[in-house]
């Protein structure tokens, strides 16, 4: 049991959130996407952590991402996460990573279950100098990694969007806090400050299920350019949760915003894998709903540029003991997506987007 606490340890629990993935549109012209609100609060709600059920409970997880790029191409990632799962006993990290012109910038500190606090009414967290809340609509985060010092403010423009699955298993929860929004930083180290302004989107997620039983596919793409924004992420899950999808679909184009849920998801050209059998879907669609009305995401890879065996740097031991339950492998493709909504096709750009398995 200690061995396979260590190492799972090492594995992040639950559906993991891939880097948003570049650029490069080819604009075409015809009917706009449906629009939604053009702004909108940011969701003060707590934690499920604030919660003494939820926090006990041995496989609870929840974690808030915020991904974002510029125009130039610069990224930021900021993570707080929370876990019992995987024996990481309420541990709680908080993470920051920025790369662009400026350079790269990173920041990680991991926090001990007795030394943090979730505001049991309000979105909000202190760790020591840890800070996160919600202040006249808006995410504020104040994260001190000792030399690095980051000061960050989300707002959003669209409604949120929440999606769930609940069975005999447990529940998980996966809210897209900010579809689509604005990120202000000012980070400062070696006394010098960056100051950044990037299109952003928020993902907060909750689960109790056993990691082995959250998803056992899921495909990502986060793509932040300036002529369209295009999200389309969703889990697959594993047989015992009859293979149900859990996602949304975001599209921003020409001044026009949808924000939907995944209602269809279907896979094509799926190539096999010889090293585990796994099936990578090379072209995949995501069709997405809301208010009566349909978007549809087709993603089409040209050449596989990554694969990514997430045991890997295990021990031999140790990934035989995970291999029992999950073996998560991620791979990464590059091609082209299509956004159709009412039978006609939109925009096409070209894109990269990741699809991740963990079991047959």
């Amino acid at each position: 049991k200690k061995m396979l606490g260590k190492a799972l340890k090492k594995i992040p629990t639950g559906p993991v959130p891939v880097d948003a993935l570049r650029l490069t549109e080819l604009l075409k012209t015809p009917p706009a996407v449906p629009a939604v609100a053009s702004a909108t609060a940011v969701p003060d709600k707590a934690f499920r952590w604030s919660g003494r059920a939820f926090a006990n409970n041995g496989e609870a997880v929840e974690h808030l991402t915020i991904r974002s790029r510029s125009r130039t191409g610069s990224t930021t990632h900021i993570r707080v996460s929370v876990a019992n799962a995987a024996f990481k006993d309420g541990d709680l990290t908080v993470s920051f990573t920025h790369r662009g012109r400026e350079g790269a910038l990173h920041g990680s500190k991991q926090i001990d279950s007795d030394d943090y606090r979730f505001d049991a009414k309000h979105l909000g967290m202190t760790a020591g100098r840890q800070r996160m809340w919600v202040e006249g609509g808006k995410l504020r985060l104040h994260l001190d990694f000792g030399k690095l010092q980051v000061e960050a403010t989300l707002t959003s423009e669209a409604a949120p969007l929440t999606v769930s699955d609940r069975d005999s298993n447990g529940f998980i929860d996966r809210q897209l806090l900010v579809p689509i929004g604005k990120l202000h930083v000012e980070a400062t180290q070696g006394g010098k400050t960056i100051v950044l302004d990037e299109v952003a989107f928020a993902v907060h997620e909750a689960s109790n299920v056993k990691a082995h039983r959250a998803f056992e596919r899921s495909v990502q793409l986060h793509h932040l350019g300036p002529g369209a924004v295009v999200i389309a992420d969703w889990i697959i899950g594993p047989k015992e949760r009859k293979h149900r999808a859990l996602g949304f679909v975001v599209v921003r184009r020409a001044g026009t915003t949808f924000v939907g849920r995944l209602v269809t998801e279907r896979r094509t050209d799926e190539r096999r894998d010889s090293r585990n059998g796994y099936r990578v879907p090379w072209a995949v669609e995501a069709i997405g709903e809301a208010a009566g009305s349909r978007t549809t995401v087709r993603l089409t890879a040209a050449r596989q540029t990554k694969r990514h065996d997430d045991l890997a740097k295990l021990s031999w031991l140790k990934r035989k003991a995970v291999a029992m339950y999950l073996h998560p492998v991620t791979y990464s493709l590059n091609g082209t997506w299509t956004i159709e909504s009412g039978g006609s096709v939109l925009q096409t750009g070209k894109a990269a987007y990741n699809y991740a398995q963990v079991r047959k």
